[in-house]
């Protein structure tokens, strides 16, 4: 149909860190994976956006959340927005809120001109 993107969609993650900066146990194979160097071609046009669930009273805060980020943005693929650093301690729900809605605007702007440029 007329006005709809054949962009690929965008990746989300929402990543939490466990123990001493590492990745949850159901995470383990994907931080394995995307340590790989031959994703790196295959990250050229990939669009993401991460928010990580943390808590800053641990000295690893959202360590998953910065790596994936940083990551990314090492294999070539596009940020769509600013990373999000959630912290249980304080409003872990603010935080998502705050990163969804900036999301959003860079998903869907009122001036379409602005859509999925740099963040």
């Amino acid at each position: 149909p007329e006005g709809l993107s054949t962009e690929a969609a965008p990746v989300l993650f929402l990543l939490a860190t466990h123990g001493e900066g590492e990745p949850t146990d159901n995470a383990l194979a994907f931080h394995k994976a995307l340590g790989s160097e031959e994703l790196a071609l295959a990250m050229a046009d990939v669009r993401f956006a991460a928010f990580g669930l943390g808590n800053k009273q641990y000295e690893h805060f959202n360590s998953m959340g910065k790596w994936i980020d940083a990551r990314m943005a090492e294999l070539g693929a596009q940020r769509i927005c600013e990373l999000g650093l959630g912290d249980d301690d304080e409003d872990i729900n603010g935080d998502f809120e705050k990163w969804r809605e900036a999301l959003w605007q860079r998903l869907a702007p009122a001036d379409d001109k602005e859509r999925l440029g740099p963040p």
